[in-house]
């Protein structure tokens, strides 16, 4: 029981369109394969130009948050300026009224010596005023 192998050959007609069969296989993967690459290669480009707009915004958010920060110290700076201000107004109208009270009470030597303090403190806040500018 022994089989024969044949070898089967194609007609010469049937050869030329199995080999356009494998070649348009071949080609058709191919091209297939060349267009996913494009494709590909195409998205990547734009992947390429999103991330690139993503960094820019993130440069002018960094920039927009120092700005911010230095905004913030600056007005934390004039908040303590004023604070300290109505610091020392509150304590000159305290010593005015304190004045005012010692004369009403005909205490001449209260008057005198308030008097004499609210000179030296107005003294002590030109000369720090100078100094701040």
């Amino acid at each position: 029981m022994f089989l024969k192998q044949v070898h089967w050959k194609p007609r010469p007609t049937q050869r030329k369109s199995l080999l356009c069969k494998r070649r348009t296989k071949v080609t058709m993967k191919r091209r297939r394969e060349i267009n996913s690459m494009r494709r590909i290669s195409a998205e990547m480009v734009e992947i390429s130009k999103g991330q690139n707009q993503i960094r820019e915004r993130q440069k002018e958010v960094g920039k927009k948050c120092k700005e911010i920060r230095k905004e913030t110290e600056k007005l934390k700076r004039e908040t303590d300026v004023i604070s300290k201000q109505s610091a020392a107004n509150q304590l000159r109208l305290d010593l005015m009224f304190q004045i005012v009270k010692a004369r009403a009470d005909n205490d001449s030597a209260k008057d005198a010596h308030l008097t004499q303090t609210l000179r030296e403190l107005m003294v002590k806040t030109r000369i720090g005023v100078k100094a701040s500018f």
